[in-house]
């Protein structure tokens, strides 16, 4: 989890099972939250905002592990780097 100021907080997760990593994201102190589908395979992740709007997560997968880059606060990512593979 990643919070931001008192109210914008961040969170990742992933499911093994399903192969999916999932975004959270909160503007009111973590009362309401919105699903942010990130679309690319993993079983685990971590997630950083140094500010309100520039994040970063870190994916772990079998056959793509990759960080991400979000420059508009969670709303896009983009892979910046793909990582070697457990199976490389």
């Amino acid at each position: 989890m990643s919070l931001i100021g008192d109210q914008a907080a961040y969170l990742s997760g992933g499911s093994p099972a399903a192969g999916k990593v999932g975004i959270g994201r909160s503007y009111d102190a973590g009362s309401t939250w919105e699903n942010i589908d990130l679309k690319d395979p993993g079983y685990s992740s971590r997630i950083s905002f140094p500010s309100a709007q520039t994040g970063w997560l870190v994916v772990t997968s079998d056959n793509s592990p990759a960080v991400y880059q979000t420059t508009d606060g969670g709303t896009s990512w983009v892979q910046k780097m793909l990582l070697p593979s457990e199976r490389d």
